[in-house]
């Protein structure tokens, strides 16, 4: 059995990346549903030293304000093509967190697919899937402390996404924003995690990882008893 680590490139990447998107507007038109089902982002931060996954509101009534969503590729190719997957989890480090919407938030680990996997532009904004590569962690239950990992531990599913032969793709975005249901709205609210990304300053090596525990295909051989 062995346990391998992986990182995203810091700028300038070479095979992988992480960062995140956001979609702002404002006004009293601005819906749930508006900024959710873009296509486009207003803002890349593929060279910032932290990550915002989030949605907040915004100060007019029924005005949301801000959708953030989050990359996160690790060049896994080093797996050997025959190795057995056996577990992983996904770890990051939070600088902050805001939870104050009626209902408690929560963060959703799932697969994405950028354009490049060492750039993060506009049209990516839409490049997220929905389907959990893990259990939600919810917002009061991440420490935010700058020092300590905080783990999605992978599903079944998310299993399967750890590539052998290329890069894995996942990303995080707030559980409002992933399954669609709008908290109750109130004034200037916040479900948002902040994260160190690979560009982090943080003490010590705060960066993401991917940590895969993985098994060696038996070798096949016998040898006959007599």
């Amino acid at each position: 059995m062995t346990v391998s680590t992986f990182y995203p490139d810091g700028d300038p990447e070479t095979t992988s990346v992480d960062g995140d998107l956001q979609n702002s507007n404002g006004g009293p038109d601005t819906t749930f549903a508006l900024l959710r089902d873009r296509t486009t982002s207003d803002t890349s931060f593929e060279s910032d030293p932290t990550a915002r996954p989030r949605v907040a509101s915004g100060g007019l009534t029924n005005e949301w304000n801000i959708f953030s969503r989050a990359f996160l590729l690790f060049d896994t190719s080093s797996l050997p093509d025959t190795d057995t997957i056996e577990s992983a989890t996904m770890d990051i480090v939070l600088t902050a967190k805001t939870d104050n919407f009626t209902e408690a938030g929560s963060m959703s680990m799932v697969t994405s697919s950028p354009a490049s996997n060492t750039a993060i532009v506009l049209t990516d904004y839409d490049n997220f899937g929905t389907t959990k590569q893990a259990t939600d962690r919810t917002i009061a239950g991440l420490t935010a402390d700058s020092a300590t990992y905080q783990s999605f531990t992978l599903n079944a599913t998310g299993l399967t996404n750890v590539s052998k032969t290329g890069i894995s793709k996942y990303g995080i975005r707030s559980t409002f924003d992933n399954d669609n249901t709008p908290p109750t709205w109130g004034g200037d609210l916040f479900s948002a995690i902040t994260f160190a990304t690979a560009e982090e300053i943080l003490a010590g090596d705060k960066r993401p990882k991917l940590v895969v525990t993985h098994v060696a295909a038996a070798s096949g051989k016998f040898f006959a008893v007599f």
